[in-house]
């Protein structure tokens, strides 16, 4: 998946989402990718705090902590 993004604030905006060859893809892996897909469809917003990125789209979290 790729395509441009943008902050401004604390707001992160993926547009025009295009996803590349993935093979063949089921079960599981396939509502997973769609996840991603809705998760960075909508506005992502973005908090840091004690090593910890957070973004939230909609109901959704993704939590990135350091090493």
């Amino acid at each position: 998946m790729s395509g441009p993004a943008t902050i401004t604030g604390t707001t992160l905006t993926v547009r025009d989402i295009v996803i590349g060859a993935s093979g063949c893809i089921d079960g599981d892996l396939g509502e997973q990718q769609q996840w991603v897909l809705e998760f960075l469809q909508r506005p992502i917003e973005q908090t840091f705090s004690n090593g910890t990125l957070t973004w939230k789209s909609g109901n959704d979290t993704l939590n990135f902590r350091s090493e």
